[in-house]
């Protein structure tokens, strides 16, 4: 199922340290950041 998100961009609700729960067309999902902290309002890739 996750093949059917690849290459999607959605935009972050919350600032992303490590980690974090997202809800995203009714499936929660998590989230792992390994690199610098994202912002809310970026976009992720």
């Amino acid at each position: 199922m996750e093949q059917n998100y690849i290459g999607r961009v959605l935009v972050a609700e919350e600032d992303i340290k490590e980690k974090t729960q997202i809800k995203y067309e009714g499936i929660y999902w998590y989230v792992l950041n390994a690199g610098e902290p994202i912002k809310r309002g970026i976009n992720l890739k």
